[in-house]
């Protein structure tokens, strides 16, 4: 015989159409009775945290979970910017300039150098300045590293590919010669082609003049132009003109710091 169950334990059965054992939607909020007897309604209690309406998290914004955090994109080294650096085009209206008017043009232009501020500031408007004057299919600017006895690539113009930071060293013929001389080398193609920095550049030289950067017999750098556009080969003329540039520069350079980091180069820079 089964056992009676006690009424109070009994399960409620379904009232007001609602499912048996399911909590109502709502429940009737119970009042406080006021000191004089009525009845005052009970504040409803603030929601439970989660349990705001979708539309008010939305608008809030909804937190971001440490799994799906966005993480900061890595910054790219200075030696593959380097590579991927897309260098200046020689202007397409530029007009090699000959004779007395080379030297003249460039005397005048020059004492804009010395208001400028740092070394690579500098080393642009020389390299540009040489360009605008000897246009050339490339021009490369590279600072001497006195602590590894290298030529390092610090200024580009013109070429199909980035020859940034690329590193000669001392002892290269072409460098070696133009700065024991003091002044612009003018180099056959057989000789130039030694130099890897051209292959790099995506250049084969045919015509190139290598002038010194140096101050006191002290090296300092090397600026170089390669196969002019107008198919005729560099004269001693050009050779003069590009060993003036560079005492120029050297000068310049003497008065100031140069820091060779990759990172410094590149700064700047595209």
């Amino acid at each position: 015989v089964a056992a009676a169950v006690p009424p109070a334990l009994a399960p409620a059965g379904p009232a007001l159409g609602f499912a048996a054992g399911s909590p109502p939607p709502f429940a009737p909020v119970p009042s406080v009775a006021s000191p004089g007897g009525a009845p005052v309604p009970r504040t409803p209690s603030a929601p439970a945290p989660g349990s705001q309406p979708r539309a008010a998290m939305a608008a809030q914004g909804t937190p971001s979970r440490p799994g799906l955090r966005a993480q900061p994109t890595p910054p790219v080294p200075a030696e593959e910017r380097a590579r991927t650096y897309v260098p200046k085009p020689i202007p397409a209206d530029a007009v090699r300039v000959t004779g007395d008017d080379l030297l003249t043009d460039l005397f005048e232009a020059m004492s804009d150098l010395h208001f400028l501020a740092g070394a690579f500031e500098g080393a642009d408007f020389v390299l540009d300045l040489a360009l605008q004057k000897l246009p050339c299919a490339v021009g490369v600017l590279s600072l001497f590293d006195m602590n590894r006895r290298e030529f390092v690539v610090v200024r580009q113009v013109g070429g199909d590919k980035s020859g940034l930071l690329y590193r000669l060293p001392e002892g290269n013929r072409v460098a070696q010669t133009a700065m024991r001389s003091g002044r612009a080398q003018l180099v056959p193609a057989a000789e130039a082609g030694l130099d890897g920095k051209w292959a790099r550049i995506g250049v084969a030289p045919t015509s190139l003049a290598c002038a010194p950067i140096e101050h006191g017999g002290r090296y300092l750098g090397l600026i170089e132009l390669c196969n002019p556009i107008d198919g005729r080969p560099f004269s001693d003329s050009d050779g003069h003109a590009l060993t003036y540039i560079g005492r120029q520069y050297g000068e310049f350079l003497a008065e100031r710091s140069v820091v060779l980091e990759p990172e410094t180069v590149m700064q700047g820079l595209a």
